[in-house]
């Protein structure tokens, strides 16, 4: 087993799906040490706190504080080697893993994802997940549970750009696909069904006259 290949709806080498943190924490010495672990009710309490504070009272706050609290119960992140791989658990299970452009060795079907060209990574991952959708830089393909942050953008012409250099920021996200309808886990939401402003990556990708590459039809 590669250390660093996904397998779907499984996890990332050694780093399954519905583990708990201590044992995600004890392989250190693959994936770097547990450098930090937050709860996120305690985050999300203090910024309920300055709601209560600052807003008035009103239904629409009282909504708001009790969407805020459903939403972080149960919730906790690990970083592992200084953040490039972070973690994210509910109820103390593994249910979401955010890899960072340091993670240069995370492969999918040989495919090295923060080594390869975008356009390749984008393509290769559309031509295996037919339901691929996209939102400015945040691509999603439901069926293989993988997410990719700032690899392309939409364009205003609904067309698809690459960045001449790649983005030091982007990121791939990790989720078991048939749990995209309960996870929400981190900050990136993973939900299904996904937000109306997704729409359909189309292959093949082509050069549109903007220098932009653009989805066909």
């Amino acid at each position: 087993m590669s250390n660093w290949a996904i397998t779907v709806g499984i996890g990332l080498g050694h780093l399954l799906f519905g583990m708990p943190p201590d044992e995600t924490a004890a392989l250190g010495e693959i994936y770097g040490e547990a450098t930090s672990q937050a709860d996120e009710a305690s985050a999300s309490g203090s910024v309920i706190d300055v709601l209560l504070e600052q807003m008035p009272a009103s239904p629409e706050r009282d909504e708001l504080v009790a969407s805020l609290r459903a939403e972080s119960a149960g919730k906790v992140s690990q970083s592992l080697g200084d953040g490039r791989v972070v973690l994210s658990f509910m109820d103390g299970r593994l249910q979401e893993i955010t890899l960072g452009a340091e993670a240069r060795n995370v492969q999918f079907e040989g495919l090295l994802l923060f080594v390869a060209p975008e356009r390749e990574v984008v393509e290769d991952l559309a031509l295996r997940d037919p339901g691929a959708r996209i939102a400015e830089d945040d691509i999603r393909y439901p069926a293989l549970g993988i997410a990719l942050y700032g690899f392309a953008e939409l364009t205003a012409q609904r067309g698809i750009s690459f960045p001449p250099v790649p983005n030091p920021e982007r990121a791939v996200v990790l989720y078991q696909p048939h749990k995209a309808a309960t996870l929400g886990v981190t900050s990136r939401v993973i939900v299904d069904p996904l937000p109306e402003e997704f729409g359909p990556l189309t292959l093949p990708l082509l050069e549109g006259v903007d220098g932009c590459s653009g989805p066909q039809g």
